[in-house]
């Protein structure tokens, strides 16, 4: 059940990144140039990089960190999902192809990536332009948003949790 919540955090990442994006870009900007969030951004990048590759691995099996005890737990939680790994030819390209939920999934995806960096890279602009307000003050309120957003996620996904380990609602209507 804690696998709605995981993935709801790491979903609220997203718009925490954002927030973080909003704030840090405009004071590098000021401090150092405008060339400074690329910068900064891309050494990040690099340095995500080398981390996720140091610390993450992909069974538990090759982890060299992990105890026996917790391995042993990880791969028992997830021996329903242990099957052989698909191959090219195995992958039913078809069925995914013409599936109405993958075409479903893919535009509500598009409209709603489409509509986020819409207004997370006009909206602060079009205030200021429209209504003379303060660019900082609207980099605020723009941050403040963003947090919200991300509180409501995990909020939503620990809600979702409760709700299914009470049997209160089906995995069906909790993912709808």
């Amino acid at each position: 059940l804690e696998r709605t919540s995981l993935a709801n955090l790491a979903l609220s990442g997203c718009y925490v990144g954002s927030a973080m994006v909003t704030s840090l870009s405009g004071y590098l900007r000021e401090l150092l140039g405008w060339d400074a969030p690329y910068f900064f951004y891309g050494c990040s990048g690099i340095l995500w990089f080398m981390l996720w590759m140091l610390l993450c691995f992909e069974k538990p099996s090759k982890h060299p960190a992990i105890s026996p005890k917790e391995q042993q737990y990880i791969e028992k939680s997830l021996q329903y999902l242990m099957h052989d790994e698909p191959t090219i030819s195995t992958t039913p390209w078809f069925k995914i192809l013409f599936s109405f939920p993958v075409w479903a999934i893919f535009i509500c995806n598009f409209v709603h990536s489409w509509s986020f960096y819409l207004a997370f890279n006009t909206l602060p602009e079009y205030i200021v332009e429209v209504f003379g307000r303060n660019i900082e003050l609207e980099l605020i309120s723009t941050t403040i948003a963003y947090l919200i957003v991300a509180m409501s996620i995990v909020v939503g996904g620990m809600l979702s949790d409760f709700l299914r380990k009470k049997k209160a609602m089906s995995d069906t209507n909790v993912r709808k």
